[in-house]
């Protein structure tokens, strides 16, 4: 016999009532979600060449001049990139066909950071062990991840930092966290949403929101979802998943706070998932796409009406 799973319910107006069910199927149809499929970053066409570190925007620091929305550019990595540790800042707007960003050695960083900055991405894009990626404010503008479908794919560490906390973060690529990556939370304002495409995140990695970070996923207009397929999604801040937006909890571990549902958001589970903390909020709903739709054991599911 399954394992029993603890459901604690509110009903507003009424008392606390607990009850306990064995984990099984949910019998509810749910519906499939956005994939991307991932694609290697593309050739080199102009590669970081300044050991200091320095601007994006400066031709000199390139070996084929300032990315553009058609050219392909590597940091660290591929074609003429120097290595060694150093800092590649953006401010304003900047464009690039793919990104391919990290080395063999050292530790280089692109901050997305400075006069309400925006990294477009035109193709899939690759984070290497060596890479990070900082989306940050520093002058209390907002900052923009952008590229609709172009796939981001960490093998590094993939950051959202707090040094203004009241500028918003939007990031609005689909991104996968591989096994090796991670990505870390820390700004209070961090959204992920579908202004420009649909969005996926799928964690296999190490996947950390910080007690001061807030990540809100929501389709804002198109779909907007979060898959947690392996590794683990530690959440000492808070997770909102709102505006019809899925989150799918399947292989990864969840710990920490629960992961908050509503505004018509959908819980996707099944009965081999991982363990994991989740509050139904509102008119949020609970289903299953995947082979035994159910809730497993050692989850705990919170129904607030």
């Amino acid at each position: 016999m399954s394992a029993p799973v603890r459901f604690t319910c509110f009903r507003r107006g009424a008392s606390l009532a607990t009850a306990v069910v064995v984990a099984g199927s949910l019998g509810i149809i749910g519906a499939a979600l956005i994939g991307v499929t991932p694609a290697a970053a593309a050739t080199c066409d102009t590669s970081w060449t300044n050991a200091a570190g320095g601007a994006w925007n400066v031709a000199g620091n390139w070996s084929g001049g300032v990315p553009t929305g058609s050219t392909n550019a590597c940091i660290g990595a591929g074609g003429a990139s120097v290595t060694g540790t150093y800092t590649v800042t953006i401010t304003g707007n900047a464009n690039t066909a793919s990104l391919l960003l990290g080395g063999s050695s050292g530790t280089q960083t692109l901050s997305v950071s400075t006069g309400t900055a925006n990294l477009n991405i035109g193709a899939a894009s690759t984070i290497n062990a060596n890479g990070v990626l900082a989306l940050d404010s520093t002058d209390g503008s907002d900052s923009f991840l952008t590229g609709s479908t172009s796939l981001l794919t960490n093998d590094g560490i993939f950051k959202i930092l707090n040094t203004s906390p009241n500028a918003n973060m939007f990031v609005r690529v689909p991104v996968t966290n591989d096994s090796g990556g991670t990505v870390s939370i820390g700004s209070p304002n961090t959204f992920q949403d579908g202004f420009d495409g649909a969005t996926t995140t799928t964690n296999n990695g190490t996947f950390i929101i910080t007690a001061a970070g807030n990540l809100t996923v929501r389709s804002n207009p198109l779909t907007s979802a979060f898959t947690n397929s392996g590794g683990t999604l530690t959440n000492n801040g808070t997770l909102t998943v709102n505006k019809s937006s899925t989150f799918t909890q399947r292989g990864g571990t969840e710990s920490g706070n629960a992961v908050v549902l509503t505004g018509r958001a959908t819980l996707d589970d099944d009965t081999t998932a991982s363990p994991g903390a989740f509050s139904i909020q509102g008119q949020a709903n609970i289903t299953g796409t995947g082979s035994n739709p159910g809730v497993a054991a050692g989850q705990t599911v919170t129904i607030a009406g």
